[in-house]
């Protein structure tokens, strides 16, 4: 869609970062119980719930900022190539991937 840019690499790793222990957190709950007793015999809810919990919502978040959702994605403008561009023509496309690769170095922001 030509929506994620070089400013929402931080976004997008964000998310990732939430992806992978919300994963962790619903593995580590099929492992255990989803309420446990502590030693003093009070009912509690499993740490690991709770993790996942915040991170699905983190997740929703960070979603809805890169236009991940339906709703969102309602709402922004795509960065692809204006239309007069050949779809053969991928230069666009290259020099997006060598900015991604640059980093925020001002070599790497210069036009191609």
């Amino acid at each position: 869609m030509g929506v994620v840019t070089l400013v929402d690499r931080a976004a997008l790793a964000a998310y990732c970062q939430a992806y992978g222990r919300w994963a962790e957190a619903e593995e580590r709950l099929k492992e255990t119980p989803v309420m446990l007793k502590t030693p003093s015999g009070y009912v509690q809810q499993s740490p690991w719930l709770s993790v996942a919990n915040k991170q699905l919502e983190l997740m929703g978040r960070y979603m809805a900022e890169l236009g991940i959702t339906p709703a969102s994605r309602s709402r922004i403008a795509s960065v692809l190539p204006p239309d007069d561009v050949a779809p053969r023509d991928l230069s666009w496309l290259r020099t997006l991937v060598r900015r991604l690769r640059g980093g925020l170095s001002g070599e790497a922001l210069k036009p191609a």
